[in-house]
């Protein structure tokens, strides 16, 4: 599994060298690889705790701590609603309605499942670049360059000889 892992990383390491311009790596790839890790420590973390909680709670326990987290904007919040448009207001609540509550809820249902192990549950999460990838392609427009595509085409390699091995 740890192969595939390497390989995954790679496929990685080729999609973020695809954002160097002049020699300056964006900040949001920083973020990528940030929230990779936070989503890790989340994973693993859960795993546990789902023995002794029913996985509706543990998706409301993160979605609290995660409101919480934010409360920090609100004040700003506040001035910035009120000039929302309605695509802007409808998209916020979309995000947190699809790929956070239902999104989260039937990951954890996936967790509870001793069948499977974190560590090959995690592996599906490959498949999210390439149905974000394709999405943004048909929906937005976005066209991926050609090394972000080889990446991608390594990630899911590397998860497929994670899975295998």
């Amino acid at each position: 599994a740890w192969l595939g892992v390497a390989v995954s990383v790679v496929g990685l390491y080729i999609i973020a060298a695809s954002q160097f311009h002049n020699n300056t790596l964006s900040f949001g790839i920083l973020y990528i690889f940030f929230a990779v890790l936070c989503a890790g420590i989340y994973n693993v973390g859960q795993k546990p705790l789902l023995k002794v909680f029913h996985p509706i709670e543990i998706v409301s326990f993160s979605a609290w701590f995660g409101t919480f987290a934010m409360l920090v904007f609100f004040p700003a919040m506040i001035h910035q609603v009120p000039h929302a448009t309605w695509q802007a207001t409808w998209s916020v609540i979309y995000l947190g309605v699809i790929p956070g509550a239902i999104g989260y809820a039937a990951w954890s249902v996936a967790l509870t499942d001793g069948d499977i192990p974190t560590s090959k549950l995690v592996l599906t999460m490959y498949f999210l670049p390439l149905f974000s990838t394709l999405m943004g392609w048909m929906i937005l427009g976005e066209m991926p360059a050609i090394f972000e595509i080889v990446g991608g085409c390594v990630c899911l390699f590397g998860a497929l000889i994670a899975t295998r091995y």
